[in-house]
């Protein structure tokens, strides 16, 4: 039977079409760069294609169709109208651009697993079954704006015997911000996860500055050298302070 015309996939976007254009745009038309109903038609390309991730949606359309490119610039069309400059802090006499990497689990079962899946063993060799992401996030001390810039799937890979890291993409991560950024002067902050030697080796290969947590409890060496140097009066003390609204944080630093 031919199917009815009201449900074909031409006669749904012809619908939407008409109704996306109803939609109003509340921006500035100064500032538009792509119309309302592009964007609402690029959502919609998302949720009918059934991408596992907005990342692999983009990751598609940059190999098939224009729009990962348009996804991809997107950073760079905020930084030529000004919107960015919010987000630079002055390291040292240079703009630079503060990125804090943060791994998120977004999925989590006991039962449900698939192929990408991450698998722990945790109590009585139970097998727990996760998805997680390593997110880059643009922010700034003293504000709670952020900007999120991009994100890496920490997934395991069809075939292969070895689990995928938060570790591993992050680096994937930070080679693919560099390779889209390539100009761009960038200091990454992430937590105690990230501060080992294989890991910093990457961010200086890439050109980026960097600040990283390191506990006693895991950097026992770097905790030992540091109390003997305090005891040496090789380390100087200071503070640093941060007050947002009538929040004030006083952090006392050694170096």
């Amino acid at each position: 039977m031919r199917p009815l015309k009201s449900l074909t996939l031409e006669a749904i976007v012809e619908i939407l079409t008409e109704e996306f254009k109803k939609v109003p745009d509340k921006r500035r038309a100064k500032s538009v760069t792509w119309e309302m109903h592009d964007v609402l038609m690029a959502g919609f390309a998302m949720m009918f294609f059934q991408n596992e991730s907005l990342l692999e949606f983009q990751r598609r359309m940059k190999k098939k169709k224009p729009i990962r490119r348009v996804v991809g610039k997107l950073f760079e069309k905020i930084r030529q109208v000004g919107w960015a400059k919010r987000w630079v802090s002055e390291i040292e006499g240079k703009d630079y651009y503060t990125i804090a990497l943060d791994g998120s689990e977004y999925f989590h079962s006991l039962k449900i697993e698939c192929e990408g899946c991450l698998k722990k063993e945790y109590v009585k060799g139970i097998p727990h079954y996760s998805h997680m992401v390593v997110s880059a996030t643009i922010i700034k001390s003293g504000t709670h704006q952020v900007l999120p810039l991009d994100v890496e799937e920490v997934k395991n890979t069809y075939g292969t015997n070895k689990q995928d890291c938060e570790i591993n993409a992050g680096k994937r991560l930070i080679e693919r911000i560099r390779k889209e950024h390539r100009q761009l002067r960038i200091c990454i902050i992430g937590d105690d996860i990230y501060s080992h030697e294989p890991f910093i080796e990457d961010l200086r290969e890439n050109r980026c500055e960097f600040v990283l947590v390191a506990k006693d409890t895991s950097h026992l060496e770097l905790a030992e050298q540091i109390q003997q140097h305090q005891l040496q009066g090789l380390i100087e003390q200071g503070s640093w302070t941060s007050q947002v609204g009538k929040k004030l944080d006083i952090m006392n630093i050694g170096f």
